[in-house]
């Protein structure tokens, strides 16, 4: 590869609907299941400064953002098919009180930064901008919802 920093673009990810599956493939064969989320690759040539960030917009809008850890040569990073929505500081207020209730009686907090809120992914096409070091890299990759009956 000649650059310097290339996303390649992934395949189609379906989403499967919970509960309409019956059966794991993980129970009845002892291959390895295929990665949760939608995975990039990318290729990096020179040793990183800093992290990579990835961020995912539908149309304009930005709906995701992470980090990832590189390194030289080929690299994979896995975005979980979920959009995040700011929230209001009201909202963050009233969040921050409901897990600190939940949280004094056991409960589990979920993600750890309460000023999003995280929902799946709608079907489409997303774009993926992949940048570190002050360079920067883009692909498009579609998510599909599974069919009722397959």
């Amino acid at each position: 590869l000649a650059s310097r920093l290339h996303v390649f673009t992934p395949k189609t990810k379906i989403r499967w609907l919970p509960g309409l599956t019956r059966h794991s493939s993980s129970s009845n064969y002892p291959g390895e299941s295929e990665p949760r989320g939608l995975v990039l690759y990318f290729f990096l040539k020179d040793k990183p400064k800093s992290e990579a960030t990835i961020r995912i917009f539908r149309g304009g809008l930005l709906v995701s953002e992470f980090k990832a850890v590189v390194k030289p040569g080929l690299n994979r990073a896995a975005w979980d098919m979920t959009v995040r929505r700011e929230l209001s500081e009201e909202e963050v207020k009233a969040r921050s009180e409901m897990l600190r209730r939940g949280l004094l009686s056991g409960a589990s907090s979920g993600r750890l930064d309460g000023r999003y809120e995280y929902t799946p992914a709608p079907a489409g096409e997303y774009r993926f901008v992949l940048s570190v070091d002050g360079l920067e890299s883009s692909c498009r990759a579609s998510v599909v919802e599974e069919a009722e009956g397959c």
